[in-house]
């Protein structure tokens, strides 16, 4: 992790304001470190897409958690449960081994999963990693004995699958919006882990952690210090940036 303050040095710095006024945290260096922050949001999935990086390249980012399915065997992630709001999930565990292992809890909402805080117990291992199926391949692969998520295997050489976010119920408003994971072969109400990338929180104080590796320093400072200056006219455009900037964190993760 990166301190918001090794950041705003090297920019002083770079700016030649050394004693200077000019450039104040809250007008300036905040929102220029936010903007590099969610600038390199963007990079990252431009990577993950292309497939030339993996999300577990962000291991300050990562967290597994413990959850209970609904009776619907669908995962929601509530950022007011969590503390994080999920950027991807990387890897969800069924049937999971947990320390102390416990029996599912009561639902008073069987129809809404549960997030299962660490106090009561934190996720081990599994023997179960449920693939990712787009909506068409879930709906197809339901009776397929020879793809994951399908419901005639129910012994011990099934295999999970689970459907990325969706939104069932009703309501537009943004408290209304519950986008959540579906699970098959389906589980009413069981424990699960899921391990995903949160993304990364944005600063407000210069003493605030930035959750990207220590080998992203220079390229936050220079991309803070692109939103400082409104650099134009040089004659670069927005896809040779960004194809730039792709091949220049790719090489500095690998």
């Amino acid at each position: 992790m990166i301190v918001a303050s090794t950041l705003i040095e090297r920019m002083v710095a770079a700016l030649d304001a050394e004693g200077s006024d000019r450039y104040q945290f809250d007008r300036d260096f905040k929102p220029a470190i936010n903007y590099a922050i969610e600038y390199y949001v963007s990079i990252f999935n431009a990577a993950f897409g292309e497939k030339k990086l993996s999300e577990e390249n962000l291991r300050e980012l990562t967290r597994t958690r413990v959850f209970q399915t609904s009776k619907y065997s669908r995962i929601r992630f509530a950022s007011s449960d969590l503390g994080d709001e999920v950027w991807s999930v990387l890897v969800v565990c069924p049937e999971p081994v947990l320390d102390p292992q416990i029996d599912p809890v009561v639902n008073p909402d069987p129809t809404s999963s549960l997030y299962i805080d660490g106090d009561q117990t934190i996720f081990v291992r599994s023997e179960y990693a449920a693939s990712r199926l787009n909506f068409e391949e879930w709906n197809e692969n339901n009776d397929n004995i020879f793809m994951p998520g399908n419901v005639v295997m129910q012994n011990k050489f099934k295999e999970y699958a689970y459907k990325n976010f969706i939104h069932t119920k009703d309501g537009e408003a943004p408290t209304e919006i519950i986008e959540e994971i579906e699970i098959r072969p389906y589980l009413d109400n069981q424990l699960v882990g899921v391990t995903y990338l949160r993304f990364p929180p944005l600063i407000t104080q210069d003493t605030d952690q930035i959750y990207y590796p220590k080998t992203m320093k220079n390229l936050l400072v220079n991309q803070a210090l692109k939103f400082i200056s409104k650099k134009q006219g040089d004659g670069t455009n927005l896809y040779s940036v960004e194809e730039k900037d792709i091949s220049t964190l790719v090489s500095l993760m690998a």
